[in-house]
Formats: C-alpha cells, sequence, structure tokens
C-alpha cells in the first residue's frame, strides 16, 4: 500500500514537472503572454530577475509576464542551456563555461587578463564584437538577450602572499578541469591541481591545495575566508553571464513583443551588473572584517603576470571555431 501511494506521488510529480518543463511562451486564458525564467541561486541573479519581472509588466501594461524558477531548480548551468535552446524553458542566466562546450567560441573568456577592468569587458561585450557573438548563437538556437556581470576570477592562498609569478612556485593552486587554466597556472609557475568545485573547501581544509582562484562574491559566500589567508586582486579571467532566450521561443513574439523582451533584458542587466559591483565590494569588506589580508597589485606587478602568460593566447586560438573574434578582442583591448 505504501509503496502504491509512493510510486502515485512520484506520477504526480514528474506530471508537474512536465507542465513546467514543456508549456513554454504560452498564453493563459486572460491572453497574457507568460515566459520561465530559469536563475540559481547567485543574489544579482535575482535582483535583475525582479526588474525584469517589474519592467516587463509595466512596458506590456500586464499583457507579458515572466515566472522565476530559481535556485536552479530546473537543473544546473549546461541542462538548462541546452533546454531553453530547444524551446522548452524561454530563458536562462548561465555561465559562459558550459555552453562553450556547444558554442566553442565562447571559450575566448578562458584567455587570462584578457580585459582590463569590467568596463572594457561591458564595453566590449555591448558592442560589436558582443553582437558578433550574438549572432552566431542564434544558428544553434540562442536568442542572446545580454551578458550580466559574473566577475573576475582573483586568486587567494593559505599562508602566502603573491605579488609576482616567482612567488607561486611550487604553489599548488586548485583550478578547473580546463587545459587553458591549467596551462595558464602551469606559465605562472604554481602546480595546477584539478578539482571539481564541491571538494575544494575540504581540499583547502586539509592543506591538499593551498590556493584556488574564484571571484569575490563565491569567496565570501563558500567561507573561504576560513581557510585562505590572503586574497590576491589579481583580475586574471573576466567571464560573464550570459542571459539567453529560445530562438523558438523568441520567434513566436510579435514585433511589439520582442521589443519589449529585449528591452526588459537590457534593464535587467544594467541592474544585475549595478548590484554585482556592489556586492564585490562588501564581500571583499566583510572577509578583511574576518581576518582576510588583501593584496592589491601595482601595474608593474600585473604587467609581470601578463607577460608570463602571453603565449597561452595561441592555446586560446586552437579553442575556438573562429579565432578572428579573439583577435578582434585582442585589439580591442590593446588600444
Amino acid at each position: 500500500m505504501k509503496r502504491r501511494k509512493f510510486v502515485n506521488l512520484m506520477l504526480v510529480f514528474v506530471f508537474l514537472f512536465s507542465i513546467v518543463m514543456t508549456a513554454g511562451c504560452g498564453r493563459n486564458k486572460d491572453g497574457v503572454r507568460r515566459l520561465k525564467l530559469s536563475i540559481n541561486t547567485n543574489q544579482s541573479q535575482v535582483d535583475m530577475a525582479e526588474a525584469m519581472q517589474e519592467r516587463i509588466k509595466e512596458l506590456s501594461d500586464g499583457k507579458m509576464e515572466i515566472d522565476v524558477y530559481g535556485d536552479g531548480q530546473l537543473g544546473g548551468d549546461r541542462e538548462v542551456a541546452e533546454t531553453v535552446q530547444y524551446g522548452n524553458i524561454d530563458m536562462c542566466i548561465v555561465s559562459t563555461t558550459p555552453v562553450a562546450a556547444f558554442y566553442p567560441d565562447l571559450n575566448v573568456f578562458d584567455a587570462p587578463f584578457l580585459f582590463k577592468d569590467s568596463a572594457q569587458a561591458q564595453e566590449i561585450l555591448d558592442g560589436k564584437i558582443g553582437q558578433e557573438i550574438a549572432a552566431g548563437m542564434e544558428d544553434i538556437g540562442f536568442k542572446v538577450l545580454g551578458f550580466p556581470e559574473n566577475g573576475f576570477r582573483q586568486l587567494s592562498t593559505a599562508a602566502k602572499e603573491v605579488h609576482s609569478p616567482s612567488d607561486l612556485k611550487g604553489l599548488k593552486v586548485r583550478v578547473m578541469e580546463s587545459e587553458v587554466h591549467i596551462e595558464t597556472w602551469k606559465a605562472l609557475g604554481a602546480s595546477p591541481t584539478p578539482m571539481a568545485f564541491s571538494e575544494l573547501f575540504t581540499a583547502l581544509q586539509q592543506k591538499t591545495v593551498d590556493g584556488q582562484d574564484n571571484p569575490f562574491v563565491t569567496d565570501r559566500d563558500n567561507r573561504f575566508y576560513e581557510v585562505q589567508k590572503y586574497i590576491i586582486e589579481t583580475n586574471h579571467v573576466y567571464t560573464p553571464y550570459l542571459l539567453l532566450m529560445s530562438k523558438d521561443s523568441y520567434d513566436k513574439l510579435t514585433d511589439e513583443e520582442k521589443e519589449i523582451i529585449e528591452e526588459a533584458g537590457a534593464y535587467g542587466v544594467s541592474v544585475q551588473r549595478e548590484k554585482t559591483a556592489e556586492y564585490d565590494k562588501d564581500a571583499v569588506q566583510e572577509m578583511q572584517d574576518k581576518g582576510v589580508t588583501l593584496i592589491s597589485l601595482t601595474d608593474e606587478e600585473k604587467q609581470q603576470f601578463r607577460d608570463a602568460v602571453s603565449d597561452i593566447y595561441s592555446l586560446v586560438e586552437t579553442k575556438v571555431e573562429h579565432p578572428e573574434l579573439f583577435r578582434k578582442i585582442l585589439e580591442e583591448t590593446a588600444e
């Protein structure tokens, strides 16, 4: 009897979940266009989703609304992106790394020291290069509505100040399982150790690795300050988020609705970027209050790092489908 009840409950759950996953870009009986947006637990994504909800409702006089599914409840970044690609979820905010598996040009964002700062990165992504990336992604089923801010990766260490590549000699640094990231840290003199993020805190605690790299907010939210004494503001890798819409869902909209969703997306991105900058400052201050020492590199020290990884750019070119796109970014950032 209990088994039958359990099976029945599971069938109900599967039925309800299937409704969520298949009822994309629909209208309810009142004629309201409802769009599904998947986000994760990042607070800036929550802020962005709320801003988009308000703006789309305002611009459409209540004829369009966004239903937000938070905390990654519809799946991880890659799973959700693929579901958006096929039109079963209308929109998502995801990082570029998992999407690069089926759109290789996004691997440009693994290149170290590509952008001077967030303002420069945002200007390029909002310009012709961002438009070129967006146009290419339409060919594989995505409409890019914007590039929210994911921030720069920063180095943290347990017991050693770092001011130059020579300070990294022999330092065991946890890295993502990416050839570009691994070779970057080798070029800097460290001993890169690929490892799943879920294993990182324990590895730092047990001193399996000496350091790691992540954005400030990630460091704070995962309490790395408990096992890391120094955070070095290296700004070595900039990775944006992607605000993606299913091309299929987008094409079903009227011209007026397309304008509304594009304007709501642009507004959401502007709010998210502003909030991310604010949260970065808060995270740094909180970690300093917990006893972490922040090291800001001088211009001369930063140049030593850039010089050490200059050969990595040729590797990045082999990872993208259109290396000329990468060269355009290098030209613009060199100006």
